[in-house]
């Protein structure tokens, strides 16, 4: 919560890190590009995804702007498409490699941005860092485990 309660509300930035559209050298833009990074690490970690082979995208807002924005991306009018198992919590993975011709990774971040919204919510992206971070963790990993084998009985 303090992640996400901080003044990192009222930081606005555009585009990807290292290509921001700040008309001026802003002294915190650096710092939400690290902590960008950060989350884009993180998550790769936690899914135990090799960065050489697979991205991610930490902006979309939520759930659901980050499943209409791999729409844009991937698909044509009408072509079928089959759900993600699970919640994803408003992170995007693709491969770093073409598949079918289509530069998958270019594709979704400009659907991201400039295509569906505009600056990302910094502070939600700090707090899925910390999330991130905790979810890492064996006490996370223990208390997962133990939620799995209880549903068993409910």
């Amino acid at each position: 919560m303090e992640a996400v309660g901080s003044s990192l509300t009222n930081k606005y930035s555009k585009g990807l890190p290292g290509k921001r559209y700040t008309a001026c050298v802003l002294w915190w833009k650096w710092h939400i590009d690290e902590l960008e990074t950060l989350s884009q690490k993180r998550a790769l970690d936690t899914f135990h995804l090799d960065g050489k082979k697979w991205g991610v995208n930490v902006q979309p807002l939520s759930g659901s702007p980050a499943n209409f924005e791999v729409y844009i991306a991937v698909l044509n009018p009408h072509d079928r498409i089959m759900p993600l198992r699970g919640p994803r919590g408003g992170m995007i993975f693709f491969k770093k490699d073409p598949v079918l011709g289509v530069d998958v990774e270019t594709a979704i971040n400009n659907a991201v941005f400039p295509a569906l919204q505009s600056g990302p919510h910094n502070h939600t992206i700090g707090g899925l860092a910390v999330c991130l971070k905790h979810a890492q963790s064996t006490k996370f990993k223990a208390y997962q485990n133990q939620s799995s084998e209880s549903q068993k009985y409910i």
